[in-house]
This record gives structure tokens, C-alpha cells and sequence, in this order.
């Protein structure tokens, strides 16, 4: 089930629920269609809100114009609670992707080696479930399952949380960086030639529900 999605084509942040900072709708670059997201700024990024759902799946492309310096690093997706307890992320660093999560036992998380070139698009994709003995994290990128952590005890997601989509690393670095088609789905969304057939049969499927 399609949760939220949005490739920025309104040319505005109309879709979200707010933005930190003063992120920016651009013309170029895009992975697809007429507008992308474009941060510049430490803490800049947009915002949605998510309801209680237990397993999720968020999907986006991203570009760099420069790729972090050894000990540095860019927060692309930052999960907190409504009262701003961080929960997870998805983090870039100068030769790997990861990601990282808070629960009950601590904090926890993991890397993928990647050997960044500026000015291409990439796609990743982290899943979040939520369960008492069997939560998981997964990190897929280019389509491809790269980190799995499972059997975890992730019930201190909370129930209803912000998802921030930009550079939040709150690390004092300034990077500019493009986002486009970001989707937040119950199911694997994967690349975007996979995406838009899994789009065509939901509206398929709403168009049914509508005619009876």
C-alpha cells in the first residue's frame, strides 16, 4: 500500500508536512519528471508525517555534488518520534551507505562500501518493522539488499513519527545534494522501473473501487 509519494511535481512543498530550513525546488537535475529537491544547507529537509504502521518501506533517488570528506557524513533520512526522539537514518559517509537505528537494546546499524560519483543518481531504500522479537532493518540500494539486520526488538518505534528527507546530520557540514521520487510503502518498492507498474496497478485498483 502506497503511504506517501511525491516527486516534487507540484514544484512546491505542498505534499509535506513541513520543511527545516529552506530547502529548494529545482528544474535540473531530476532523476524524473519537471522538479527534484535540492539541500544545500546542514539541517535543511522535508517533512512528513507517518501514521502507526508497523512495517514500512522508504524508497528515494539521490545525487551528490560532493561527496563527504573522511569523517563526515550526510543524514538523507532521519526517522524521529513526534516528540523528536531519533529512531533511524540513512547515512552517507565518504566510501559507504549505511544506516542506523535506536531500540530497547541500543543502537545498532551497518555499511555498504560504495565508491561515490558525484553527479549520478543513486537509489536507496531502507524497510522498518516493528515487533517485540522479530523487528528488522534492511538496506537496499540499486535495487539490491545490501545490509540485513532481523530477530531485533524494535517495539520502541513509535507509533506515529517525522520522516525528514534532506541532510539532517546535524553535523555542521554543508553539502548540496538533490532528492527525487521519494515513496513510503507497506511493500518492497524497489527501482523505479519497478515502481511505476506497482503504481499503475494502484490506481487501477482505486479506479475499480470509484465504478463499482
Amino acid at each position: 500500500m502506497v503511504v506517501f509519494s511525491n516527486g516534487f511535481e507540484e514544484g512546491d512543498f505542498s505534499a509535506w508536512t513541513g520543511t527545516g530550513n529552506t530547502p529548494t525546488i529545482v528544474e535540473s537535475p531530476t532523476h524524473h519528471g519537471m522538479y527534484a529537491m535540492e539541500v544545500n544547507a546542514n539541517n535543511e529537509y522535508a517533512r512528513i508525517a507517518i501514521a502507526d504502521l508497523n512495517t514500512l518501506y522508504f524508497n528515494c533517488y539521490f545525487r551528490l555534488n560532493t561527496v563527504p570528506a573522511g569523517g563526515e557524513y550526510i543524514n538523507l533520512l532521519d526517522i524521529t518520534s513526534n516528540a523528536w526522539q531519533p529512531v533511524s537514518y540513512i547515512q552517507i559517509i565518504y566510501n559507504a551507505i549505511g544506516y542506523g537505528y535506536q531500540n530497547p537494546g541500543g543502537a545498532g546499524g551497518g555499511w555498504h562500501p560504495v565508491s561515490w560519483n558525484t553527479g549520478q543518481w543513486y537509489n536507496v531504500e531502507m524497510k522498518q518493522h516493528r515487533d517485540d522479537a522479530e523487528g528488522e532493518y534492511r538496506l537496499y540500494f540499486e535495487g539490491a539488499e545490501v545490509i540485513t539486520a532481523t530477530e531485533l526488538d524494535t517495539s520502541s518505534i513509535p507509533e506515529g513519527f517525522f520522516c525528514m528527507f534532506g541532510d539532517h546530520s546535524l553535523g555542521g557540514v554543508a553539502y548540496t545534494l538533490q532528492l527525487d521520487c521519494i515513496n513510503i510503502d507497506t511493500e518492497y518498492v524497489g527501482l523505479e522501473s519497478n515502481l511505476v507498474p506497482r503504481m499503475m496497478n494502484h490506481y487501477r485498483r482505486i479506479n475499480k473501487i470509484i465504478r463499482g
